[in-house]
């Protein structure tokens, strides 16, 4: 049986301390099931924390603030339907997510044709630059992921590397930035979401001999039976990640010996620890009695959420969603628990990775060979 504590489709939240009863109400898709699950939780989590903290302190345009949930699965189809509902039955004006770019993509026609604002903390396929003029992300885009990890492997003078790659929108980003910047010789390898069996995969891999391996997933399901299969073929040799595999404990029990030998790096978001990120962070422990553990896609959601409601404050109306729409457009030197940024004319916010190395514990910053 599925473990969803109190977290299922179309949670509602709000405090009860603003002067007016009529609240804002926004939504948010985020995957609650599945394989991205919990980190799905963990962002619902945070934004329960961070509307309950607002709410205390006066709410939006003296109201409060209430967030209408719904499960994306990390689904194209399922967060189609799910937006679909936040804009027709809720009427929402804006959207915190999704988090999976499938989920990002899937939401995006709805919230633009209906001229809906959606904002995504995390997703990173290119596509998405592209989706609409109501579309925004405040996360790097995954083709910077794919960069900064051809280039270190360029740099390590690496000669091959075996590219096994999750057949979802934001490896296939990262996938197209990577052959287009390493130097070396690439044997590729593609699976599609929910593939359990990697065992002929990696017998490929060895067979060709490489000198390290790109393991770019989606899900976090993926990255768990991939390497549990790659610790049983008694794999010996540097391997890359992209972000998905970042942050999260779990992934790494019963193999972080492995990690740590194999020289395991991973691209990551680049967020330098600030006073609002800690605020941020604190209010989670607070809430939930335990440290955060996406620490820095809950600095990017935490920015989501108070651009927009900067952009209320502005407005003075929460369905003004083309007013909303400009004041993100206009965006400069934002300062938020992730860092300073501006928004682009894409409605990106123009944020990179870094370089992260496993330390026997957790992924953390590393300085790369130039």
């Amino acid at each position: 049986m599925k473990k969803l504590f109190f977290l299922a489709t179309a949670i509602f939240i709000s405090g009860c301390t603003a002067p007016n009863d009529e609240k804002i109400r926004l939504g948010a898709i985020l995957p609650l099931t599945g394989g991205m699950a919990e980190m799905g939780l963990e962002l619902q989590k945070s934004l329960i924390a961070e509307v309950e903290f607002l709410n205390k302190n006066g709410g939006i345009l003296e109201r409060d603030l209430e967030i209408i949930f719904e499960d994306g699965q990390c689904n194209p189809g399922v967060a189609t339907a799910a937006a679909q509902k936040l804009v027709r039955v809720e009427k929402v004006p804006v959207i915190l997510g999704g988090l999976c770019s499938p989920e990002t993509l899937g939401a995006a026609p709805i919230a633009e044709k209906n001229r809906v604002i959606l904002i995504t903390s995390v997703s990173g396929a290119e596509s998405i630059s592209d989706a609409g003029d109501f579309i925004f992300r405040n996360a790097p885009e995954g083709n910077t992921n794919g960069q900064i990890i051809a280039d270190h492997a360029s740099a390590l003078g690496l000669q091959k590397i075996a590219l096994v790659n999750e057949l979802s929108d934001f490896p296939l980003s990262v996938k197209k930035t990577f052959l287009e910047n390493y130097d070396g010789e690439i044997f590729e390898e593609n699976f599609a979401p929910g593939t359990m069996d990697f065992r002929t995969v990696i017998s490929k891999i060895e067979n060709e001999k490489p000198d390290a391996l790109f393991f770019n997933p989606q899900q976090n399901q993926s990255f768990k039976v991939f390497l549990k299969q790659l610790v049983e073929a008694q794999w010996s040799g540097q391997l890359f990640f992209n972000n998905t595999v970042v942050g999260n404990p779990a992934l790494y029990e019963e193999i972080e010996d492995f990690l740590q030998k194999n020289d395991a790096i991973a691209g990551s978001y680049d967020v330098v620890p600030n006073p609002q990120q800690t605020a941020v962070l604190e209010r989670f422990e607070t809430q939930w009695n335990r440290p955060a553990l996406f620490r820095h896609l809950l600095a990017n959601q935490h920015d989501s959420l108070h651009l927009i409601l900067a952009a209320m404050k502005k407005t003075g109306d929460e369905n003004d969603t083309e007013g909303i729409r400009d004041f993100l457009y206009g965006v400069e030197n934002f300062v938020g628990a992730s860092g300073t940024f501006s928004i682009d004319e894409n409605g990106d916010a123009g944020k990179s990775y870094s370089l992260v190395k496993f330390d026997g514990t957790e992924f953390r910053n590393f300085e790369r060979k130039k």
